[in-house]
């Protein structure tokens, strides 16, 4: 994701995942047509500091400049080889929890946040078994995804007071 993915749509921050570069190289991919989406900034993420960690990007550079880039490969490759290790170093690496959780997570975590269904699939990515009418109309508000998006709650981050957009050195190398 490039930082001119972050959009501000309707008076809310937004990450507009996509597969086409504004201005920056187009190295970015989406599997499917339902991938392809806006989704409002969660309110823990401004919290941390992301708008003023964003301001510090070059336009047309990486969201995230300091992930290492596997020549031919995905740059998602060279974080899924970052994960495990660190989840070690977290103490969180656990059987059957790799990158691929956090989507399984955030899924369960739409279904207790009580988030109606067609919402859950919109922010999501996800096609589900949808008829023709679904296609009807251009989808759902920005203001109703983010007031959606921010029904969600980790209680397990409630008393973390990390800032993750203003990462010790030591805490993200990799």
């Amino acid at each position: 994701m490039n930082a001119e993915d972050i959009l501000e749509l309707d008076g809310v921050l937004c990450f507009h995942i996509t597969d086409k570069a504004i201005h920056g190289p187009n190295d970015k991919n989406v599997k499917t047509a339902a991938s392809e989406r806006v989704v409002p900034v969660h309110k823990r993420i401004l919290d941390q500091n992301f708008t003023e960690y964003h301001s510090t990007l070059p336009k047309a550079g990486k969201l995230f400049p300091d992930l290492p880039k596997i020549e031919g490969a995905y740059l998602s490759h060279a974080f899924s080889k970052y994960f495990p290790q660190f989840l070690t170093r977290c103490n969180a690496r656990e059987e059957r929890t790799s990158f691929h959780s956090f989507r399984h997570n955030f899924r369960d975590a739409m279904r207790n946040a009580g988030i109606q269904h067609d919402v859950a699939l919109a922010l999501g990515g996800w096609t589900g078994n949808r008829g023709v009418e679904a296609s009807y109309g251009r989808g759902y508000s920005v203001s109703v995804l983010s007031n959606a998006l921010n029904m969600i709650c980790y209680s397990d981050l409630e008393g973390c007071n990390k800032t993750i957009f203003g990462i010790k050195e030591s805490d993200a190398s990799y």
